[in-house]
């Protein structure tokens, strides 16, 4: 049967996440130093008239199929529709929007990965789409098995590569997921829509260099630079100015990350007017200097 797990942290309990209960628990995160998304791996067999047991309201996670083939009769607002997993197959589940499993057939191994909210703010990002508990299962996804296969050796080894790539590969999953999840067109209670709110990303990332203006910004939704100021917080949880910073600094990771070491030109790079406002900002959101974020990524590439 499917049922609800709690998995037990060093003087904690972390908040229940939806998973199978299955022959035997395969994996759990929470037994090394992983420094990522919280995740297990469970094996799914057959069961009969069952709930299918979703994260508690307000929390949000994948299930992703590793392995086997599953078939799973889903109901949801009253609509039964008989779906089969297999390798690659991935669900986006909400506590916000229950479903039920009516039964199951086969046996296929899982990964359920937690995706608490400070990830999506880690991610910059607002958090997820509202309609992500409702966003119709991947038949297949490589990217996000690729991941998520990533994640899973990592723990089964003992996490030895360290805190940055577990982030690493956890802000890649989160990001790349909600790109998957379908935009609403709609505006919702007066705030952006998901497509306007990817269209301002990606107009800020691709011009990072640039100064860019509240005019320039709000005249890509059809808003006036007030109206647009106050839409923006809503949608993304600070200013633009500390959004485009925000943004700044992560692609400065990104590229200290991949053996880019010229502090002044990445500063230039980027939009900084300055290298000592562009460590200034960084050490604010990192928590260390640029060239110990470099010195620490260059130990953990020699380590591997």
């Amino acid at each position: 049967m499917l049922a609800r797990l709690t998995t037990q942290l060093p003087g904690a309990v972390r908040p229940p996440t939806c998973a199978p209960e299955a022959d035997h628990l395969l994996l759990s995160s929470a037994s090394t130093a992983w420094a990522g998304l919280p995740f297990d791996v469970h094996r799914m067999g057959v069961a009969e008239g069952t709930d299918w047991v979703t994260p508690e309201i307000g929390e949000h996670a994948l299930l992703v199929v590793l392995d086997g083939c599953i078939d799973l009769v889903l109901k949801r607002d009253g609509v039964e529709v008989l779906l089969t997993a297999r390798r690659g197959s991935v669900f986006f589940l909400s506590g916000d929007d229950p479903c039920v499993v009516s039964s199951t057939g086969g046996s296929a191994d899982a990964a359920a990965i937690r995706l608490p909210h400070e990830w999506f703010e880690r991610a910059l990002l607002a958090g997820p789409p509202e309609v992500f508990g409702r966003t119709e299962p991947l038949e297949r996804d490589d990217t996000i098995e690729s991941v998520v296969r990533a994640m899973y050796r990592e723990v089964r080894a003992g996490a030895p590569t360290g805190r940055l790539f577990a982030e690493s590969l956890s802000l890649a999953l989160v990001t790349y997921a909600v790109e998957r999840v379908p935009p609403s067109r709609l505006r919702v209670r007066g705030g952006l829509s998901d497509e306007q709110c990817r269209r301002i990303r990606g107009y800020i990332r691709d011009r990072l260099q640039k100064e860019l203006s509240l005019i320039e910004l709000s005249s890509l939704v059809g808003l006036r630079p007030r109206q647009f100021s106050t839409l923006f917080r809503r949608a993304f949880g600070t200013t633009t100015h500390r959004y485009i910073i925000s943004q700044r600094v992560a692609e400065a990771a990104r590229m200290l990350g991949s053996g880019d070491d010229n502090l002044a030109g990445i500063a230039l790079r980027i939009g900084f007017c300055s290298q000592s406002h562009f460590t200034a900002a960084f050490r604010q959101a990192y928590g260390v200097t640029p060239g110990r974020y470099a010195l620490e990524h260059r130990k953990k590439v020699s380590l591997s």
